[in-house]
């Protein structure tokens, strides 16, 4: 089970489902914790597991009260949106990444070199640092 970052397509073998309210937090954690029952139709598809919308419409769940779930939502959805700043920093960091170090192994870029530079590694203290 995953949360888009983005808008994808939806299809055959994939399903998409949201809240009537729009509480993506709060649907997305309810979810997750029918994973005990969705595992157990695992076993009814051929490759992956298959769950009809009939077996879907026949799970008993507990609703809770608006204000419960607005109020998950408006502690949880700050804390979900972290997550998700840090996922897309992750994911630009690597792609950096793996653009860079190939053009530093070849040598096409190269990292201006100064030994009587140095790097404060923390700025609270002063007395850590490492020289380049």
């Amino acid at each position: 089970m995953n949360l888009a970052l983005q808008d994808c397509c939806i299809r055959r073998g994939l399903s998409a489902i949201r809240h009537k309210s729009g509480v993506l937090s709060y649907t997305f954690y309810f979810m997750k914790n029918l994973k005990p029952i969705f595992d157990r139709f695992e076993a009814k598809g051929t490759v992956f597991g298959s769950l009809s919308k009939a077996n879907f419409e026949q799970i008993k769940i507990l609703l809770l009260p608006t204000n419960v779930i607005n109020l998950f939502e408006k502690i949880v959805s700050k804390i979900d949106l972290k997550i998700e700043e840090n996922t897309i920093s992750s994911l630009t960091l690597s792609q950096i990444r793996d653009l860079l170090l190939p053009k530093l192994m070849t040598g096409k870029i190269r990292v201006p070199y100064n030994d009587k530079k140095s790097i404060i590694t923390s700025s609270t203290n002063k007395s850590n640092k490492r020289k380049l």
